[in-house]
């Protein structure tokens, strides 16, 4: 097995420093600073020049095989595999995969080096911007960021864009809610904060997290393909039975503090927070419509007719509709528009309807209360009435 170049270069220049050192043009010491070498080291090898000359400057480690190699077949392995079936997944989600699916037990740093010996991954990645750290938040549930990110995530069907809306935790960085959407909307926006009210509890803050789309996007994508998933129900279905277990299993930490800042939900009804609302209205025919769909009112009781009434219409995620005067609801209807039995409201919900805003309020001044009581009483005299001068004609 030949030396390789840089070898040979080597050992040439230890030849020509020993030599002058030992003929007296160089000190020892300054043989040490020149090769680098410790003076134990310079001695050890003075010795093996003096006693086998030349021949004995050569590493003769560098022409035995390691004990460690891997062998041939197993490394042609891993580069098909990343090859033919992941391609595109960058070292540490491949390392990742290769380790649970396919038991390949070497290091990570080794199928680095290898892709990038393969010319199947760059050596290096560009550097950005000078960026401060943020320290994260110490309690689980004291800070939760809600982003969507609009992207191909489905490469089988790589002519539609979805919206991939995930919630996650500052303090442990768990992924508390990941589906595809059509869009980022109102309707969207609310499904996920249900799910998060429902499932931990009234959060107390919001943010962004760009960073965990740009993880999700190099993962996320790569792994619907590879399990050959085009449907959005399908995508939707491997994030929550899959692929967010082993995200907070490779990326999740405990918090700083144990205690956790979720508040617990309670009764609270959501049907009539986490919905949409509009003012409207009504018409001379007792209807109001929203988005083109008309409502109607039925008579209600104490009213001739609601008129000209200020009322609040809400439209909820399930698309059903209901009219709100105040705190006194007119109607439910369904997604047509059609009148639907009233529900049971629960005994333990509390159901929060903020009231509209009053077109005329009502008088609450105590003077104003009391007008047409004094307009019957007769006014006191307290000083003499004016005497008219008499202009003459």
């Amino acid at each position: 097995m030949p030396y390789a170049p840089a070898v040979v270069e080597r050992t040439m220049k230890v030849q020509e420093v020993l030599m002058q050192a030992i003929s007296g043009k160089l000190t020892w010491l300054q043989a040490e600073e020149i090769l680098g070498w410790r003076p134990r080291t310079l001695r050890r090898w003075r010795l093996r020049y003096q006693r086998r000359g030349y021949d004995g400057l050569w590493d003769r480690r560098r022409q035995q095989p390691s004990p460690r190699r891997a062998p041939v077949a197993e490394v042609a392995r891993i580069v098909h595999l990343y090859r033919e079936r992941y391609a595109g997944f960058n070292a540490a989600h491949f390392h990742e995969i290769a380790q649970r699916e396919h038991q390949v037990t070497y290091a990570y740093t080794f199928v680095k080096r290898l892709l990038q010996a393969a010319q199947l991954l760059p050596k290096r990645r560009p550097r950005g911007r000078h960026r401060r750290r943020r320290e994260p938040r110490p309690c689980f549930g004291e800070m939760l960021h809600l982003d969507g990110s609009p992207h191909v995530w489905l490469a089988l069907r790589p002519t539609e864009r979805q919206t991939l809306l995930q919630s996650i935790d500052d303090a442990t960085k768990r992924v508390l809610y990941a589906q595809l959407v059509p869009a980022e909307s109102t309707a969207t926006v609310m499904a996920a904060l249900w799910h998060l009210l429902e499932t931990h509890g009234l959060p107390q803050a919001r943010g962004r997290s760009e960073r965990l789309n740009r993880t999700f996007q190099d993962r996320l994508v790569n792994e619907l393909r590879v399990a050959g998933i085009s449907t959005v129900a399908a995508a939707n279905r491997y994030l929550t039975e899959r692929f967010l277990a082993a995200y907070d299993a490779r990326f999740a930490h405990p918090p700083a503090d144990p205690a956790s800042a979720f508040v617990p939900l309670g009764g609270v009804d959501l049907t009539h927070i986490l919905c949409h609302e509009d003012a409207r209205t009504v018409g001379q025919d007792n209807t109001v419509s929203l988005e083109g769909i008309r409502l109607q009112i039925d008579k209600q009781p104490g009213r001739r007719t609601c008129t000209g009434l200020r009322v609040l219409v809400r439209r909820h995620l399930d698309g059903q509709h209901c009219v709100w005067y105040g705190a006194r609801c007119f109607g439910h209807y369904d997604a047509r528009g059609r009148r639907l039995a009233p529900p049971a409201a629960p005994r333990a919900s509390r159901v929060l309807t903020p009231l509209p805003p009053v077109p005329h309020p009502l008088p609450t001044s105590r003077s104003l209360l009391l007008r047409p009581l004094r307009a019957r009483l007769p006014t006191p005299r307290t000083s003499k009435p004016r005497r008219r001068a008499l202009v003459p004609a």
